[in-house]
């Protein structure tokens, strides 16, 4: 049984900036981890951050999809959230951007376990695009 984590959020920047910081290596790694990404299809990557419980800290990804300012998705293996799909797409919205992340293929039962040993799921779910707005907006 699997599960799909769905989230949504507005930033006050363009899609251009947001597109920038989602797939130019140097401003990925300032608000999510180090890696080696590059904005195309194929191309396998590594996340790289420090060891934690369960996690070697390094996440193997390949880029599936890349629509320039629109959507990209990568499939993501490590750790807890072992072979999921990452989907950012990018709405304009009000003079911002409307920014919406899906993440699936979890496997329900070391979703839970995970959730049940860790307790980390409430922010794991929502993390990404709140260190990407506080980011992108200076924090």
């Amino acid at each position: 049984m699997k599960r799909t984590i769905v989230n949504e959020i507005h930033v006050d920047q363009s899609v251009s900036t947001v597109w920038q910081a989602l797939t130019r290596s140097d401003r990925l790694s300032q608000w999510l981890m180090d890696n080696d990404f590059k904005p195309t299809k194929g191309h396998k990557f590594k996340f790289v951050s420090d060891p934690a419980a369960g996690s070697d800290g390094i996440v193997n990804c390949e880029v599936l999809e890349v629509t320039p300012n629109s959507r990209l998705v990568y499939r993501w293996c490590g750790g807890p959230l072992m072979n999921t799909e990452l989907t950012w797409e990018l709405h304009p919205e009000g003079g911002g951007t409307h920014i919406r992340a899906t993440q699936s293929g979890f496997d329900v039962f070391k979703w839970i376990f995970t959730a049940l040993v860790g307790g980390r799921w409430k922010k794991l779910d929502r993390r990404y695009l709140f260190v990407l707005k506080e980011h992108l907006n200076g924090g």
